[in-house]
Protein backbone atom coordinates (compact mmCIF):
# COMPACT_ATOMS: atom_id res chain seq x y z
CA UNK A 1 0.00 0.00 0.00
CA UNK A 2 0.94 3.06 -0.89
CA UNK A 3 0.44 6.18 1.00
CA UNK A 4 1.72 9.50 -1.33
CA UNK A 5 3.28 9.87 -4.43
CA UNK A 6 6.58 12.39 -3.48
CA UNK A 7 8.00 14.37 -6.36
CA UNK A 8 11.11 16.79 -7.51
CA UNK A 9 10.46 18.91 -10.30
CA UNK A 10 12.50 20.79 -11.76
CA UNK A 11 10.85 21.96 -14.63
CA UNK A 12 7.48 20.21 -14.73
CA UNK A 13 8.09 17.06 -16.71
CA UNK A 14 8.30 15.22 -13.58
CA UNK A 15 5.64 16.46 -11.48
CA UNK A 16 3.05 16.24 -14.50
CA UNK A 17 3.65 12.33 -13.79
CA UNK A 18 3.59 12.12 -10.29
CA UNK A 19 0.36 14.03 -10.21
CA UNK A 20 -1.28 11.69 -13.22
CA UNK A 21 0.00 8.71 -11.03
CA UNK A 22 -1.35 9.62 -8.37
CA UNK A 23 -4.56 10.11 -9.63
CA UNK A 24 -4.23 6.25 -10.79
CA UNK A 25 -3.31 5.13 -7.77
CA UNK A 26 -5.63 7.32 -5.67
CA UNK A 27 -3.30 8.35 -3.47
CA UNK A 28 -2.04 12.13 -2.56
CA UNK A 29 1.18 13.63 -4.14
CA UNK A 30 3.33 16.37 -2.60
CA UNK A 31 6.40 18.00 -3.75
CA UNK A 32 9.26 17.13 -1.29
CA UNK A 33 9.31 20.32 0.15
CA UNK A 34 6.06 20.12 0.78
CA UNK A 35 6.17 15.88 1.92
CA UNK A 36 8.57 17.14 4.42
CA UNK A 37 6.13 18.86 6.18
CA UNK A 38 3.10 16.96 5.29
CA UNK A 39 3.84 12.65 5.47
CA UNK A 40 5.35 11.34 8.59
CA UNK A 41 8.63 9.38 8.42
CA UNK A 42 8.45 5.70 6.95
CA UNK A 43 5.49 6.75 5.17
CA UNK A 44 5.36 4.29 1.78
CA UNK A 45 6.51 5.98 -1.01
CA UNK A 46 6.53 6.08 -4.65
CA UNK A 47 9.34 8.62 -5.21
CA UNK A 48 9.65 10.79 -8.72
CA UNK A 49 12.38 12.83 -9.47
CA UNK A 50 14.11 14.34 -12.66
CA UNK A 51 17.83 12.91 -14.08
CA UNK A 52 20.55 14.71 -15.10
CA UNK A 53 23.25 12.40 -16.49
CA UNK A 54 22.27 9.09 -14.54
CA UNK A 55 22.00 11.19 -11.28
CA UNK A 56 19.01 10.96 -9.75
CA UNK A 57 17.88 14.68 -8.01
CA UNK A 58 17.38 14.77 -4.66
CA UNK A 59 17.53 10.94 -3.72
CA UNK A 60 18.98 11.08 -0.87
CA UNK A 61 16.98 13.64 0.64
CA UNK A 62 14.02 10.64 0.71
CA UNK A 63 16.22 7.64 0.94
CA UNK A 64 16.42 7.61 5.09
CA UNK A 65 13.34 9.50 5.67
CA UNK A 66 10.81 7.15 3.42
CA UNK A 67 9.81 3.92 2.99
CA UNK A 68 10.61 4.13 -0.90
CA UNK A 69 8.44 1.81 -3.02
CA UNK A 70 9.28 2.12 -6.14
CA UNK A 71 12.12 4.87 -7.79
CA UNK A 72 10.50 6.92 -10.98
CA UNK A 73 13.29 8.49 -12.99
CA UNK A 74 12.31 11.30 -15.85
CA UNK A 75 14.63 12.08 -18.55
CA UNK A 76 15.26 12.85 -21.95
CA UNK A 77 17.65 9.86 -22.98
CA UNK A 78 16.30 6.96 -24.71
CA UNK A 79 14.01 4.53 -22.62
CA UNK A 80 16.73 1.14 -22.17
CA UNK A 81 17.92 -1.14 -20.08
CA UNK A 82 21.37 0.82 -19.81
CA UNK A 83 20.07 3.93 -18.79
CA UNK A 84 18.33 2.23 -16.02
CA UNK A 85 21.54 0.33 -14.86
CA UNK A 86 23.01 3.64 -15.44
CA UNK A 87 20.88 5.41 -12.89
CA UNK A 88 20.17 2.38 -10.48
CA UNK A 89 23.98 2.48 -9.96
CA UNK A 90 24.86 6.19 -9.93
CA UNK A 91 21.80 6.40 -6.67
CA UNK A 92 23.01 2.89 -5.29
CA UNK A 93 19.40 2.23 -6.08
CA UNK A 94 17.79 -1.36 -4.53
CA UNK A 95 13.84 -0.61 -5.49
CA UNK A 96 11.77 -1.02 -8.24
CA UNK A 97 12.63 1.53 -10.91
CA UNK A 98 10.64 3.13 -13.52
CA UNK A 99 12.19 5.43 -16.33
CA UNK A 100 9.57 7.18 -18.17
CA UNK A 101 10.76 10.53 -20.75
CA UNK A 102 9.77 13.59 -20.01
CA UNK A 103 9.71 16.77 -21.87
CA UNK A 104 12.62 19.73 -22.87
CA UNK A 105 11.69 23.20 -22.85
CA UNK A 106 14.79 24.74 -23.91
CA UNK A 107 13.16 28.25 -22.38
CA UNK A 108 12.99 26.62 -18.90
CA UNK A 109 16.72 26.11 -19.00
CA UNK A 110 19.10 27.50 -16.55
CA UNK A 111 22.05 29.04 -18.54
CA UNK A 112 24.40 26.58 -17.32
CA UNK A 113 22.03 23.54 -18.86
CA UNK A 114 21.88 25.57 -22.21
CA UNK A 115 25.82 25.82 -21.98
CA UNK A 116 25.75 21.68 -20.96
CA UNK A 117 23.26 21.11 -23.74
CA UNK A 118 24.44 22.71 -26.63
CA UNK A 119 28.18 20.62 -25.56
CA UNK A 120 25.78 17.58 -25.81
CA UNK A 121 24.19 18.08 -28.71
CA UNK A 122 27.90 18.19 -31.09
CA UNK A 123 28.52 14.78 -29.81
CA UNK A 124 24.76 13.21 -29.35
CA UNK A 125 24.51 10.92 -31.89
CA UNK A 126 28.53 9.43 -31.07
CA UNK A 127 26.79 9.29 -27.42
CA UNK A 128 23.75 7.38 -27.59
CA UNK A 129 25.45 4.63 -29.75
CA UNK A 130 28.32 3.96 -27.90
CA UNK A 131 26.36 4.57 -24.49
CA UNK A 132 23.33 2.76 -25.44
CA UNK A 133 24.22 0.19 -27.90
CA UNK A 134 21.64 2.13 -30.20
CA UNK A 135 22.18 3.75 -33.93
CA UNK A 136 20.54 6.96 -34.00
CA UNK A 137 20.24 9.33 -36.76
CA UNK A 138 22.53 11.86 -36.12
CA UNK A 139 19.27 14.14 -37.69
CA UNK A 140 16.92 12.88 -35.69
CA UNK A 141 18.81 13.13 -32.39
CA UNK A 142 19.89 16.32 -32.94
CA UNK A 143 16.41 17.36 -34.32
CA UNK A 144 14.71 16.82 -30.66
CA UNK A 145 17.53 18.46 -28.66
CA UNK A 146 17.39 21.68 -31.37
CA UNK A 147 14.09 22.40 -30.82
CA UNK A 148 12.69 24.69 -28.49
CA UNK A 149 10.52 22.13 -26.85
CA UNK A 150 10.35 18.51 -27.22
CA UNK A 151 7.99 16.55 -25.81
CA UNK A 152 8.17 12.56 -24.51
CA UNK A 153 5.55 12.34 -22.36
CA UNK A 154 3.64 9.65 -22.35
CA UNK A 155 1.20 9.08 -19.71
CA UNK A 156 0.46 5.36 -20.81
CA UNK A 157 3.75 4.93 -19.50
CA UNK A 158 2.44 4.94 -15.78
CA UNK A 159 -0.04 1.85 -16.05
CA UNK A 160 2.88 -0.16 -15.32
CA UNK A 161 2.95 1.37 -11.96
CA UNK A 162 -0.75 0.99 -11.26
CA UNK A 163 -0.36 -2.56 -12.79
CA UNK A 164 2.38 -3.38 -9.91
CA UNK A 165 1.10 -1.77 -7.53
CA UNK A 166 -2.32 -4.22 -8.45
CA UNK A 167 -0.32 -7.10 -8.07
CA UNK A 168 -0.53 -9.10 -5.01
CA UNK A 169 3.11 -11.01 -5.41
CA UNK A 170 4.29 -7.28 -6.83
CA UNK A 171 6.71 -9.90 -9.26
CA UNK A 172 6.04 -7.42 -12.36
CA UNK A 173 7.81 -4.28 -13.19
CA UNK A 174 9.39 -3.09 -17.24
Amino acid sequence: MIDAIVYYSQHGSTKKYAEACAELLNVKCFSLDKAKKELKKNSSIIFFSSVKGAKLRKYGKVEGRYDIKMVCAVGILPKTILTIENIKNENIIYKPIIYLRGELDYNKLSFFEKRYLIMFRKNIAKYLEVYYDTAIDEDEALSILSKEKSSFYNENDLLVIKKYFGNENNDYVS
